[in-house]
This record gives structure tokens, C-alpha cells and sequence, in this order.
């Protein structure tokens, strides 16, 4: 799956929405904002490797032992709905 264009490959099948994401440049924690339940996500770093997943009812993630950089992070609701957006972390 390509992380930077969702609707290639394997995420084209499953429906997207839009996910808001705060603050961005984040130093601690990541706050997601979705219209959905979470049930899972995950943050994969610029060279594609996953770097966190984390399942359940997320409405924010620590990012505090990530490496400054930029990453993605893709949710996916209990519908199975996903969405992929970047960040950066300071």
C-alpha cells in the first residue's frame, strides 16, 4: 500500500474519510480527531517501516519515543473505514 496516495493498491478497496490530527509538529502526544471509533493505528515512518500500532478506542497516541522526523499515521474505524495522514514530530 502506498502510504502517500491511500487509494492505491489495497486501500482502494476500503471506504476513506477524514481524520483531523493536533497539534502538528507534535513533541508528546498526537490527538486524533474522528467522526468514527478507532479501532486501530498505526505510524509508519518516511521509509515505510511501522513504528507504532496501538488497538482499541484511540483518541491519542504518545509519540514522545519517536525519532524527529516526519511520519504517517493510518487509522481505521470499526467500519472499516481508513484514513492516512502525515505529521511531524519535533
Amino acid at each position: 500500500v502506498d502510504l502517500a496516495n491511500p487509494s492505491v493498491g489495497i486501500g482502494s478497496i476500503a471506504q476513506t474519510m477524514d481524520v483531523q490530527i493536533y497539534p502538528n509538529p507534535a513533541n508528546e502526544f498526537l490527538v486524533i480527531n474522528c467522526d468514527e471509533e478507532i479501532e486501530t493505528a498505526e505510524i509508519y515512518s518516511i521509509v515505510g517501516q511501522l513504528v507504532q500500532f496501538k488497538q482499541g478506542q484511540i483518541t491519542r497516541i504518545n509519540v514522545a519515543p519517536l525519532a524527529q522526523g516526519i511520519y504517517s499515521l493510518r487509522v481505521k474505524t470499526t467500519t472499516g473505514k481508513t484514513a492516512v495522514t502525515k505529521f511531524s514530530k519535533q
